[in-house]
């Protein structure tokens, strides 16, 4: 029933889907992070048949990659997004560690998390408008399961920024030792699978990924301390843009070899 429970927190917490509802205890969440990269495969599935059946039906691409870049909105209802954009906020207004956290924490919206997140959509529509073969198309998809994975890594090997709020309250309540062994699991089946599709696109994403998440270890360190939920959001977003990108220059770079 433990999993059970802990299976529903985290489509519950970080997805729009569905969920039985029951008041949640702090135990019930022990095993929420082995699920949290499922939801990156519900988002990767959809994905990856909108975009074969897009093609059959010979729509535009406009239409195509419009949709495509809706799916993983609609399935978190932009729960990573909202992470994003407050992590950019409290960046880019150049303080101290202490007043960007409490930027984090400020629900109104601040003109370059706006701009952050225009700036973020335009790239990915263009670098997903790019995407030439189903190969291509089944690493990205792989790589909602992989960022999500590397976000629960973080979260257990990371240090919080404050000792408080939401990741902290996961963090303190995740049975760890079990959390690492099924992240790394996962972490593993994402490796062989994208560099199954394609050697040199999946080997370049995944190798990406992870230089990836050692800057982000450094970016949380220098601007706030440590991470915090926001950044995890922050987190997930771009890691899902740098498979993307490094997917599409792999693809490029294949055509003019």
């Amino acid at each position: 029933m433990l999993l059970i429970r802990s299976f529903v927190i985290a489509f519950s917490t970080y997805s729009r889907i569905p969920m039985p509802r029951f008041k949640w205890k702090k135990e019930d969440m022990a095993y929420s992070l082995v699920f949290f990269p499922w939801i990156g495969a519900v988002i990767g599935l959809l994905l990856y048949f909108w975009l074969g059946f897009a093609k059959r039906l010979e729509l535009g691409v406009p239409a195509t990659v419009l949709v495509g870049t809706a799916i993983p909105l609609i399935i978190t209802g932009g729960f990573h997004l909202d992470g994003f954009m407050d992590t950019m906020d409290a960046v880019r207004s150049f303080r101290e560690k202490e007043v960007k956290l409490s930027i984090m924490k400020d629900p109104h919206v601040g003109a370059f998390a706006i701009i952050s997140l225009l700036l973020y959509y335009i790239l990915y529509i263009a670098f997903l408008s790019e995407l030439k073969t189903d190969r291509q198309v089944m690493i990205v998809a792989v790589g909602f399961v992989l960022s999500r994975t590397l976000s629960g890594l973080s979260l257990v090997f990371f240090k919080p920024a404050r000792a408080e709020g939401m990741l902290y309250e996961e963090a303190t309540n995740t049975r760890k030792d079990d959390v690492k062994y099924w992240l790394f699991l996962t972490l593993l089946i994402c490796a062989v699978a994208m560099i199954g599709f394609n050697i040199l696109a999946g080997l370049a994403a995944f190798i990406a990924a992870l230089l990836w998440t050692l800057i982000y270890k450094r970016f949380c360190l220098r601007e706030f301390g440590g991470i915090t939920g926001d950044t995890s959001g922050y987190f997930v977003t771009m890691t899902e843009m740098v498979v993307l990108i490094t997917v599409v220059i792999c693809g490029f770079i294949k055509l003019k070899i």
